[in-house]
């Protein structure tokens, strides 16, 4: 009887990799004593336990975790473990970075509408912090950072984390407009027993082998020489075999002169008299410019466009822009978790761009800055609609 009430059963649907523990509220980090088990069945000892205290089982394949009171599983005896008993996600990731590079301070909360929790980036973390137990659904990330020494204005995004997804631990990546100290990715993991001695060995084989000059010279003269002999030989053919040539060669669309043509006129004839073009031309340098030059120039000028970071061009009609991740719209960002779904405006008069903000969470920047009312756009600004970026071209 005292064996039964100091543990207590739990039963899974099946086999699996899963870890238990018993502890108090809602943990903010997996602890480190827990029961790690393949086994469909796991005893877990609950002696000194109060009622209120919880039961985790972690199931490590979905990354979902299942609790409950010590009091409601005593109450069973056994606590049948199904697949509806894991109502939150055990770890969920947030990378933030800056130009690509992992940030290297910096304070990240994350709120699931039942708690908001905080920690802080350092350089040991590379850019990444991890919390545990979070409901799942929609998500919100928040960064607080300093720029130059200065507090830079908060950035937001949302994710959404649903219970069933295909990543066991759910990343949300935040990019950092403004300029922040950034470190270096991790070591790359060292090579494998033997190609490291190879390569080295290679290497100092290379090193201590110059190249005999020589020996190049007379890889050269060599080359020359069967070069000469090949063009020697295509010549005498040609001569001992001149019309079955000229036949080829006229099946083939070349057109080959014979004695009774007129001769062909010589193809570097014309640019003798295009060299004196020069000194007239600066003679007459102090001359009215030519009326048509600015007509041509305007010509080259590029439409109004957006040049995405892969290289791709979007051309910007006439009129209003809407841009969002919602399928539909003149520019549509489907996929985008950092685009709103109504993001921002893009309003073409012309060849001016005018660019604004349509109340979008992470917000709307020009080179950097934060889009507040209109921003007429110049050629070469960086647009930057949440995380995604754009080249502005006109």
């Amino acid at each position: 009887m005292a064996a039964a009430q100091n543990s207590v059963t739990l039963m899974f649907p099946n086999d699996g990799e899963r870890e238990v523990w018993v502890g108090i509220g809602l943990p903010s980090a997996a602890p480190s004593d827990v029961i790690k088990t393949g086994s469909a069945n796991v005893e877990v000892p609950v002696a000194g336990r109060g009622a209120g205290d919880t039961i985790f089982a972690w199931d490590r394949t979905t990354g979902n975790l299942a609790s409950k009171t010590v009091g409601e599983v005593k109450k069973m005896g056994t606590w049948s473990v199904t697949p509806t008993a894991f109502t939150d996600i055990a770890e969920v990731k947030v990378r933030v970075e800056h130009g690509g590079k992992a940030v290297a301070a910096a304070e990240v909360s994350l709120n699931d509408g039942r708690r908001t929790q905080s920690q802080l980036l350092d350089p040991s973390s590379r850019g990444e912090v991890t919390f545990f137990a979070v409901k799942p659904g929609q998500l919100k990330a928040t960064v607080k950072y300093k720029s130059e020494g200065k507090m830079a204005s908060p950035v937001t995004q949302i994710l959404e984390a649903p219970k069933g997804r295909p990543d066991a631990v759910p990343t949300l990546t935040i990019s950092l407009p403004q300029p922040v100290a950034t470190v270096d990715p991790a070591p790359a993991a060292p090579p494998v027993a033997g190609s490291a001695t190879k390569a080295a060995s290679s290497e100092e084989a290379s090193k201590g082998q110059p190249a005999n000059p020589i020996g190049s010279l007379l890889v050269y003269l060599l080359g020359f020489g069967v070069a000469v002999g090949a063009a020697y030989f295509v010549m005498q053919y040609m001569k001992k075999n001149q019309e079955t040539v000229t036949a080829k060669l006229e099946q083939l669309g070349v057109q080959v002169p014979k004695p009774d043509d007129e001769p062909l006129p010589d193809p570097i004839a014309p640019s003798a008299p295009a060299k004196p073009a020069p000194p007239e031309k600066i003679i007459l340098g102090d001359a009215a410019p030519d009326p048509i030059a600015p007509v041509a120039a305007s010509t080259a000028v590029i439409e109004p466009r957006l040049v995405s970071e892969a290289g791709d061009a979007m051309p910007l009609p006439s009129g209003e822009i809407v841009v969002g991740r919602e399928v539909g719209l003149d520019l549509s960002l489907v996929g985008e978790t950092t685009v709103s779904r109504r993001h921002a405006q893009l309003v073409r008069n012309g060849n001016e761009v005018i660019l604004r903000d349509m109340g979008s969470t992470n917000g709307t920047y020009v080179n950097g800055q934060p889009v507040q009312g209109d921003a007429t756009l110049r050629s070469g600004d960086v647009v930057q609609f949440g995380s995604v970026r754009f080249r502005f071209e006109s």
